[in-house]
């Protein structure tokens, strides 16, 4: 899957996904920068 395609999957999200995928993007990146 090609980064384009998940932006344009990204912005058919209602905010409330977007919100909660984000959420789960910053918890995915702290957990493995702070190991």
């Amino acid at each position: 899957m090609r980064a384009t395609d998940i932006l344009k999957a990204i912005q058919k999200l209602n905010p409330a996904e977007k919100h909660r995928l984000r959420e789960y993007l910053i918890d995915a990146l702290t957990a493995s920068s702070s190991t």
